[in-house]
């Protein structure tokens, strides 16, 4: 099981970490479509959730809701799954006192994240369902 600690939430006042855990093995949920439903640029990062220790091969496309509230599709490869693993990250203002924010996942990818792996890498030409378990190392050779 890996897992993922994105720390306590800056709104929140509870000491609860927010962790997520992800199955080594097995089916993942799919991604509801309106998460992807409108979508811009995707790009490539390292991610570390905030109290992970490591670093991910990452790609992530924004969208925002309004001034105040925005989305994005984070999209991990992970070594021990040999494919990439989705999550939505929504960030609002919560009051004055500041913004709170929350991870959604882990789900599988759909079409739209594997264009956008794939367009992240400058491959978006070159669909193929066989993204979803290209490591970006592979990637970068296609």
């Amino acid at each position: 099981m890996i897992k993922l600690n994105f720390g306590i939430s800056g709104y929140d006042c509870r000491d609860n970490d927010r962790v997520i855990e992800i199955p080594e093995k097995g089916k993942l949920k799919e991604l509801p479509v309106e998460y992807t439903s409108s979508v811009c640029e995707p790009r490539k990062a390292n991610f570390k959730p905030e109290k992970t220790e490591r670093y991910f091969p990452a790609v992530i496309f924004d969208f925002f809701k309004n001034v105040n509230d925005s989305d994005s599709i984070i999209l991990l490869w992970i070594d021990e799954r040999k494919e990439w693993v989705v999550f939505h990250y929504q960030e609002w203002q919560e009051s004055a006192r500041g913004n709170d924010s929350y991870y959604h996942g882990p789900y599988s990818p759909d079409s739209v994240c594997l264009q956008q792996i794939l367009k992240a890498y400058g491959k978006a030409n070159r669909f193929n369902r066989d993204v979803l378990r290209a490591s970006p190392s592979e990637l970068e050779k296609i």
